[in-house]
């Protein structure tokens, strides 16, 4: 597989797996608008996942900065 063609598919999962992290933050956000009373727990399990998903943001950003520098690179 040529490096163009690599470059490209992991462009595309990079996208895939952005939609899917937005995807489980909607349900995240949904499930838990929908908890009337959470527990204590709840709330620390929340908090680590928030803390998780801008980690996650994070690391997706520099991804796709890298996949950039790299496709400049092979142009």
């Amino acid at each position: 597989m040529e490096e163009k063609e690599r470059l490209a598919l992991l462009r595309h999962r990079a996208i895939e797996l952005t939609e899917l992290i937005g995807s489980s933050q909607r349900l995240f956000e949904y499930k838990r608008q929908r908890l009337e009373n959470p527990c204590k727990e709840a709330d620390l399990f929340a908090a680590q996942y928030e803390q998780l998903f801008e980690l996650t943001q994070q690391l997706l950003q520099e991804h796709r900065e890298l996949l950039g520098e790299v496709g400049c690179q092979c142009g």
